[in-house]
């Protein structure tokens, strides 16, 4: 008898489980032929700029100075959310001016640096997305030109904010809008430049 009970217990869940897969294929004909809508993956990612880490030597009023700049982003600072809807760390560059090895300047710049310079509309969207020496300007012997960028991270136009980084043999700075006709698109290249 034992042997009946486990057969007919085997042949009922056979059949509970065909009358279950009919069920669902029932239920599957009736659905449409389209693929269901799935929402996007969600990004919560905070996208840092390129770091830069530059040093050179200049010749200003036949003294020989040294600058080191290193751009990087600051967990500290507010995140940016660009025009595109991107969120963006903003950076901060920190600049040191040597002349033999006496410090003549040192500070860290950051996009609140140049905010007098930069409409309170593209402020928000916008982060120090770049920092050079100011070559156009390597002929003015009476002080030194970096030249900040703030813009769009994501932009490849060259809309933004150029300012005229100046700093002065005794380590005054004095900020300005770069002139058009002086901001070139391609950053300098340290690689051949000689001293002038």
């Amino acid at each position: 008898m034992r042997i009946n009970r486990y057969c007919l217990l085997i042949v009922v869940s056979v059949i509970v489980c065909q009358l279950m897969s009919c069920s669902c294929e029932k239920k599957k004909a009736k659905t449409p032929d389209f693929e269901p809508w799935e929402a996007p993956e969600v990004v919560d990612t905070i996208v840092d700029m390129p770091r830069k880490d530059v040093s050179d030597t200049i010749r200003i009023s036949d003294a020989v100075y040294r600058f080191h700049f290193i751009m990087h982003k600051i967990d500290s600072l507010p995140t940016v959310k660009s025009f595109s809807g991107l969120e963006f760390h903003d950076n901060g560059v920190e600049l040191t001016v040597r002349s033999d090895s006496s410090k003549l300047f040192h500070k860290e710049f950051t996009k609140k640096s140049f905010k007098s310079l930069v409409p309170e509309k593209d402020y928000k969207k916008m982060t120090l997305t770049d920092f050079n020496y100011f070559n156009a300007k390597r002929d003015d012997r009476s002080k030194f030109h970096f030249l900040a960028t703030i813009s769009d991270p994501e932009d490849t136009d060259g809309y933004g904010y150029h300012i005229d980084v100046q700093i002065s043999k005794s380590g005054d700075v004095h900020l300005e809008k770069a002139k058009e006709e002086d901001i070139t698109t391609m950053p300098m290249d340290y690689s051949e430049e000689e001293d002038v």
